[in-house]
């Protein structure tokens, strides 16, 4: 096995994101599905900290339960601002 066959699995996907509104939800990329709950960092930039990190396992067909998504939840003050968020294991 090569670096290249095992290191998608292990990279964090990274984000920089616009806050455009109070919940903001994240997918996985396909084959980058999660079956223990992701480590989530968020960083606002220009603002407090304030967000509120939802992760729910759904069923997908082949999979199983599996961990597809992120849902942010921040207050109404951070609209506007920008964001940067790190998932591990995605």
């Amino acid at each position: 096995m090569t670096f290249a066959d095992w290191a998608p699995y292990t990279r964090p996907m990274a984000r920089n994101i616009a806050i455009t509104s109070s919940e903001i939800t994240l997918d996985f990329p396909a084959g980058r599905y999660l079956v223990d709950p992701p480590v989530v960092l968020v960083t606002v930039s220009g603002g407090p900290t304030d967000v509120t990190i939802t992760t729910t396992p759904e069923a997908v067909a082949g999979l199983g339960e599996v961990y597809a998504r992120v849902q942010l939840t921040f207050p109404p003050s951070a609209v506007g601002l920008r964001a940067h968020v790190w998932i591990a294991g995605a």
